[in-house]
Protein backbone atom coordinates (compact mmCIF):
# COMPACT_ATOMS: atom_id res chain seq x y z
CA UNK A 1 0.00 0.00 0.00
CA UNK A 2 1.58 3.39 -0.79
CA UNK A 3 0.99 6.85 1.32
CA UNK A 4 -1.07 9.12 -0.36
CA UNK A 5 -3.26 6.95 -2.55
CA UNK A 6 -6.79 8.28 -1.64
CA UNK A 7 -8.53 10.65 0.83
CA UNK A 8 -7.83 7.82 3.06
CA UNK A 9 -4.77 8.93 4.59
CA UNK A 10 -4.20 10.00 7.79
CA UNK A 11 -1.41 12.28 8.62
CA UNK A 12 -0.97 13.20 12.76
CA UNK A 13 1.32 16.11 13.71
CA UNK A 14 3.03 14.26 16.73
CA UNK A 15 5.15 16.19 18.55
CA UNK A 16 8.54 18.92 17.95
CA UNK A 17 12.04 18.39 19.07
CA UNK A 18 14.90 20.19 18.15
CA UNK A 19 16.88 18.74 14.93
CA UNK A 20 18.63 19.06 12.12
CA UNK A 21 22.02 21.90 11.61
CA UNK A 22 21.91 24.70 13.63
CA UNK A 23 21.53 27.71 11.52
CA UNK A 24 23.58 30.88 11.79
CA UNK A 25 21.76 33.00 13.85
CA UNK A 26 22.22 30.50 16.76
CA UNK A 27 20.19 27.08 17.73
CA UNK A 28 19.25 24.01 16.10
CA UNK A 29 15.59 23.79 14.17
CA UNK A 30 12.64 22.53 15.47
CA UNK A 31 11.52 19.56 13.60
CA UNK A 32 7.70 18.47 13.79
CA UNK A 33 7.41 14.67 14.15
CA UNK A 34 4.95 13.73 11.10
CA UNK A 35 3.41 10.06 11.78
CA UNK A 36 1.28 9.39 8.42
CA UNK A 37 -1.34 6.14 7.72
CA UNK A 38 -2.74 5.46 4.50
CA UNK A 39 -5.95 4.75 6.21
CA UNK A 40 -6.12 0.66 4.63
CA UNK A 41 -4.45 -0.92 7.36
CA UNK A 42 -0.96 -0.79 5.87
CA UNK A 43 2.28 0.79 6.68
CA UNK A 44 2.66 3.41 8.65
CA UNK A 45 5.57 6.49 8.19
CA UNK A 46 7.16 8.65 10.22
CA UNK A 47 9.13 11.81 9.15
CA UNK A 48 10.52 14.85 10.66
CA UNK A 49 9.71 18.22 8.79
CA UNK A 50 10.60 21.76 9.65
CA UNK A 51 8.10 24.60 9.61
CA UNK A 52 9.12 25.82 6.39
CA UNK A 53 9.11 22.73 4.84
CA UNK A 54 5.44 22.43 4.98
CA UNK A 55 5.27 26.24 3.21
CA UNK A 56 7.06 24.34 0.69
CA UNK A 57 4.44 21.43 0.44
CA UNK A 58 2.00 24.34 -0.35
CA UNK A 59 4.22 26.06 -2.86
CA UNK A 60 4.19 22.68 -4.77
CA UNK A 61 0.49 21.61 -4.16
CA UNK A 62 -0.21 25.06 -6.19
CA UNK A 63 1.89 24.37 -8.68
CA UNK A 64 0.67 20.69 -9.16
CA UNK A 65 -2.93 21.83 -8.98
CA UNK A 66 -1.96 24.87 -11.18
CA UNK A 67 -1.50 22.50 -13.85
CA UNK A 68 -3.97 20.53 -13.51
CA UNK A 69 -7.22 22.12 -11.97
CA UNK A 70 -8.99 25.29 -12.15
CA UNK A 71 -8.45 28.65 -10.57
CA UNK A 72 -11.08 28.59 -8.04
CA UNK A 73 -11.12 25.02 -7.34
CA UNK A 74 -11.56 22.97 -3.56
CA UNK A 75 -8.20 22.16 -3.58
CA UNK A 76 -6.39 25.56 -4.69
CA UNK A 77 -8.93 27.44 -1.93
CA UNK A 78 -7.24 24.92 0.26
CA UNK A 79 -4.18 25.56 -0.38
CA UNK A 80 -4.16 29.38 -1.21
CA UNK A 81 -5.68 29.28 2.47
CA UNK A 82 -3.32 27.85 4.35
CA UNK A 83 -0.61 29.49 1.91
CA UNK A 84 -1.63 33.06 3.61
CA UNK A 85 -1.82 31.22 7.31
CA UNK A 86 1.35 29.87 7.37
CA UNK A 87 2.76 33.25 5.76
CA UNK A 88 1.45 34.97 9.02
CA UNK A 89 3.10 32.64 11.61
CA UNK A 90 6.94 32.89 10.07
CA UNK A 91 6.75 36.02 11.86
CA UNK A 92 8.07 33.96 14.15
CA UNK A 93 11.96 33.38 13.89
CA UNK A 94 15.25 32.79 15.65
CA UNK A 95 14.90 31.72 19.23
CA UNK A 96 10.84 33.28 19.02
CA UNK A 97 10.14 30.41 17.16
CA UNK A 98 11.59 27.52 19.44
CA UNK A 99 10.02 28.94 22.60
CA UNK A 100 7.49 26.46 23.66
CA UNK A 101 4.30 28.05 23.19
CA UNK A 102 5.42 28.86 19.63
CA UNK A 103 6.53 25.72 19.03
CA UNK A 104 3.00 24.35 20.76
CA UNK A 105 0.70 26.52 18.62
CA UNK A 106 2.75 25.44 15.69
CA UNK A 107 2.12 21.52 16.06
CA UNK A 108 -2.35 22.49 16.52
CA UNK A 109 -2.16 24.76 13.30
CA UNK A 110 0.03 22.59 11.43
CA UNK A 111 -2.71 19.80 12.40
CA UNK A 112 -5.36 21.74 11.22
CA UNK A 113 -3.81 22.07 8.09
CA UNK A 114 -2.66 18.48 7.34
CA UNK A 115 -6.32 17.31 8.49
CA UNK A 116 -7.63 20.13 6.03
CA UNK A 117 -5.45 19.10 2.89
CA UNK A 118 -6.47 15.11 3.88
CA UNK A 119 -10.24 15.97 3.48
CA UNK A 120 -9.95 17.08 -0.30
CA UNK A 121 -9.41 14.00 -2.48
CA UNK A 122 -7.10 15.40 -5.50
CA UNK A 123 -4.75 16.98 -2.23
CA UNK A 124 -5.01 13.97 -0.20
CA UNK A 125 -3.89 11.59 -3.46
CA UNK A 126 -0.87 13.98 -4.83
CA UNK A 127 2.71 13.15 -5.20
CA UNK A 128 3.41 16.42 -3.38
CA UNK A 129 1.81 15.51 -0.02
CA UNK A 130 2.73 11.70 -0.55
CA UNK A 131 6.41 12.68 -0.73
CA UNK A 132 6.22 14.85 1.94
CA UNK A 133 5.04 12.73 4.23
CA UNK A 134 7.58 10.01 3.40
CA UNK A 135 10.39 12.41 3.98
CA UNK A 136 11.11 12.78 0.50
CA UNK A 137 12.53 15.95 -0.84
Amino acid sequence: ASLGAGPALRVRVVGAETGGESSPRGGAPIVYRLSAEDGAGGMEQVSLQRFSAFVELLQSLARERGAAAERGSAGAAVVETWRRQLTLEKRHTGKASRSEAVVRARCQLLQRMMDELCTVPQLAASASLAMFVSGIR
